[in-house]
């Protein structure tokens, strides 16, 4: 296969990709808001397959995203995104705490933009503490992967001997 033949397929690949998610996705919109507004029944076999189908297409627009990103070398954004994803397991057991200290402080305002932000700043809060709280256990704490499964080696401190010791007996010796 040529060299545009395959640009050509891969760049109708993508189209046809992009074109299932986003019919999937106003279909699934338009049958909630039907459902919701209106009481509009469905089946729930099409419920199933218009989530089925746009969770299938939202997973692989994502994973072009992200070949396009590691790509194009978007070098912060790529070394942040791969310092997260190797910390995800610990942000993922800690998340949850944060997410209650952060749930104490709820807000006594019945406007429904101030309760979006509200919930944005949930999401920003539990993930951004629990970011900086594994990296700094992972990267102070020696036995930091016993909490949180295995860490990357990057950045950890070393502690390095003056003298490797080879016996006991040079101990000894040595004084």
């Amino acid at each position: 296969m040529r060299k545009k033949e395959r640009s050509f397929a891969g760049v109708l690949t993508w189209i046809v990709i992009w074109a299932i998610w986003l019919i999937s996705a106003t279909i699934r919109v338009y049958m909630w808001y039907e459902n919701r507004m209106y009481g509009t029944s469905y089946n729930s076999l099409v419920f199933e397959l218009m989530y089925n189908m746009y969770s299938l297409s939202s997973t692989l627009v994502l994973l072009q995203i992200s070949f396009l990103m590691y790509r194009r070398q978007h070098s912060f954004v790529t070394r942040k995104l791969e310092c997260l994803g190797s910390l995800s397991f610990g942000v993922y057991l800690i998340h949850p705490f944060f997410l209650l200290l952060y749930r104490q402080f709820s807000p006594h305002i019945g406007s429904p933009q101030l309760i979006h932000v509200w919930y944005d700043g949930g999401f920003f809060c539990a993930l951004l503490c629990s970011w900086i709280v594994v990296s700094i256990i992972a990267r102070f704490l020696p036995f930091a992967w016993i909490l949180f499964g295995q860490l990357p080696e990057i950045g950890k401190r070393q502690f390095k001997q003056k003298d490797p010791i080879s016996s006991p007996e040079t101990v000894l010796t040595k004084g």
